[in-house]
């Protein structure tokens, strides 16, 4: 959710040839797990090593112009079911009611079927009095979250030394996201634009602070990206290559509906024939569980495969047939108990020790039709636990635990609860299903990690760098690691190179890969290499925002203004709704002395941002130019106000500009 950082990072200067790869720092991947995986042979890891070091060649041939994208997979499905096909149509979860009431009626309380609501539609919204942290300070602001009549306002408001307000600016909310089990986030929407809000609920604390990892330069509000409303919404439709657009309107639906598990259903409700929908029982175990991995299942970072769009996968089909999903490999130390539900299972011994019918999956346990009410669940799940376990029960001696637990909770003892370390003010079941309370089963696949080999196809294990397509998608991990704040040492960089360099050899129309090895090469302070290769993107996406926005970063640090300033005029066109956008078209403007054309964008850029100390000195700047001196005075006494930390070099900057 976050928008790629624009300031090259320092580029390592150790040979790339002499050193190994570094593994992704444990501040990025604390998330993630150490996955499943089948043994890993020295064989493999030397396979790896070869490849891995290979020199970096001085410079590649310009790509051929034909595209070899991989074929659909689902028009080779051959399957039973015959709703994989891309051509049948979703339907609404309207049509499903008709037969399947009482299911409809469940699931409505199911989180699943809460995980979007219109603000207009919520029947209880959390208390806004002081006594559940409202408001709160938060950046120098005050952030504050009002409720009338259907609506909901979050307020910013920065008070001066007397303490009247400076400003008070408000995102009016549009949708709650989320179930509401750990809290809800929000959502404003503006001509199809999706932002996050600074402002989160927190269930198991019942306060309001700030969202999980919000940053103090979005406070207009996050990008809200194509993944993340992928698993928290119905369905979207993204315009291409652009970064938090949809198609209008936007939610075809609201809460997670009936097609995410079944598939499409226009067949179904023509024929009510069981082979035109998918039951997900009826699948062999990898692909049921691929129905509910396609949301949670997230690893270090998860590739989707060139070619496929947000909405291709279909149920019934193996996930890896559209995402490539990266975990961390075996015993690579860190286990802590944030890592995805997924991969934690996948390591206990519940499910490595099943199989058949019996195989332990996410459905052993948890009904995706009906949410267990708060005073049923411990006897709920003891039940699903004795299904395995009648015979063989716990060895812990019952007077003793029932001392302990009198409810004689299995999970409380063997999937104990933890607050987790990535989002504040929750906590994770840990489903490694531990045998012996403080366990720690960091290697449970009988081998030890591979030095040279942080990542795994959660799917396939060792990727297959001889495959064009794994050796694409892991060039694609490295750079979305990368992106998310792991470093990337010159070895790193230039190995993720090559990658994506071998796949766009092969198919030069996947504009990712060229923004992905574009952005490295940023990285790695190579910039006649990287506007080489964003404007070969833009050349077949013309409006792709990420291109636009970096080009305009680098001839801005190269100090190219004339340069940088038609790639933000096109960046703000794209996305009119983003403060740095603005912000930097401004600058150049500035620069260039064209203050008519800046004052529409610097006025937007304080509607969009007014805390910016900076916008307001640029807007007090355009004031006098055009004579409005008693304007620009008032505007100056607010940057007073704001107290920013190099106001004495504002003051004289404004003595001057004033003489």
């Amino acid at each position: 959710m976050l928008p790629d950082h624009d300031q090259p990072a320092p580029a390592d200067s150790t040979s790339s040839a002499a050193r190994p790869p570094v593994r992704p720092s444990n501040r990025v991947l604390r998330r993630t797990g150490i996955g499943i995986l089948a043994l890993l042979s020295l064989f493999f890891g030397g396979y790896w090593f070869i490849l891995r070091h290979q020199p970096s060649p001085d410079h590649t041939e310009d790509p051929p112009t034909a595209n070899r994208f991989p074929p659909d997979p689902r028009l080779a499905y051959s399957g039973p079911f015959r709703n994989v096909h891309p051509e049948v149509k979703y339907v609404g979860d309207g049509e499903c009611m008709e037969c399947h009431n009482e299911i409809a009626r469940t699931y409505r309380n199911h989180p699943m079927g809460r995980s979007l609501v219109p603000v207009a539609k919520s029947e209880a919204n959390p208390p806004t009095d002081r006594a559940h942290h409202n408001p709160f300070e938060a950046f120098d602001i005050l952030f504050r979250v009002d409720q009338q009549r259907g609506r909901m306002w979050q307020r910013q408001t920065r008070l001066d030394a007397s303490g009247k307000p400076i400003y008070d600016f408000a995102h009016e909310v549009d949708y709650i996201i989320g179930s509401g089990m750990r809290g809800h986030s929000y959502l404003t929407v503006r001509e199809g634009f999706v932002m996050q809000t600074p402002v989160s609920w927190f269930s198991q604390k019942q306060v309001w602070d700030l969202s999980p990892g919000f940053p103090p330069w979005a406070r207009a509000g996050r990008l809200v990206q194509g993944a993340c409303l992928y698993c928290h919404t119905n369905h979207v439709e993204p315009v291409e290559n652009t970064r938090n657009r949809y198609r209008e309107p936007v939610f075809d639906g609201h809460a997670i509906g009936c097609e995410r598990c079944h598939g499409p259903g226009e067949r179904h409700v023509q024929s009510w024939a069981k082979d035109d929908i998918v039951n997900p029982r009826r699948l062999d175990v990898p692909l049921r569980e691929a129905v509910c991995q396609q949301c949670h299942l997230e690893g270090a970072t998860r590739v989707q495969r060139r070619g496929r769009g947000l909405n291709d996968f279909r149920p019934g089909m193996p996930l890896e047939a559209f995402y490539t999903v990266y975990v961390r490999g075996p015993g690579l130390g860190e286990t802590n108990k944030a890592v995805n539900h997924v991969e934690q299972m996948y390591q206990s011994l519940c499910f490595l020790r099943t199989s058949g019918d019996k195989k332990l999956g996410c459905i052993s346990c948890h009904n995706p039709h009906e949410a267990v009410p708060p005073d049923q669940r411990v006897n709920y799940y003891r039940q699903r636990c004795l299904q395995c376990h009648a015979e063989h029960g716990c060895k812990f001696p019952a007077e003793k635990r029932l001392q302990e637990r009198p409810d004689d909770s299995c999970v409380a003892c063997h999937m104990p609860r933890s607050a987790t370390e990535d989002i504040v003010h929750t906590a994770s079941t840990d489903h490694r299903i531990l045998r012996k309370r403080g366990e720690e089963p960091t290697n449970r696949h009988g081998s030890e990690p591979l030095p040279d080999l942080p990542l795994l196809d959660f799917h396939r294990g060792v990727p297959n760098l001889n495959d064009t397509d794994r050796a694409r998608d892991l060039g694609m991990a490295l750079f979305q690691l990368h992106r998310a704040g792991m470093p990337l040492t010159g070895p790193d960089g230039e190995f993720a190179i090559r990658l994506l360099t071998q796949g766009l050899n092969d198919c030069p129309g996947d504009v990712d890969a060229w923004e992905a090895k574009g952005k490295i090469l940023q990285t790695l302070r190579r910039p006649a290499a990287a506007i080489e290769a964003f404007e070969t993107l833009l050349k077949r996406a013309p409006s792709h925002e990420g291109a636009l926005v970096t080009l305009g970063t680098i001839h801005r640090d190269l100090g190219h203004p004339e340069r940088a300033l038609p790639y933000w005029r096109r960046a703000v066109e794209v996305n009119p709704w983003v403060a740095e956008y603005r912000r930097n078209l401004v600058m150049h403007l500035a620069a260039r002395n064209q203050w008519e054309e800046l004052r529409p964008h610097c006025h937007k850029w304080l509607d969009l941002d007014p805390a910016s100390v900076e916008a307001r000195r640029y807007w007090t700047e355009s004031l006098l130019r055009s004579g409005r001196r008693q304007e620009a005075e008032a505007e100056f006494a607010r940057i007073r106000a704001l107290r920013p930390p190099d106001l004495a070099t504002l003051e004289a900057w404004f003595a001057e500009q004033t003489r």
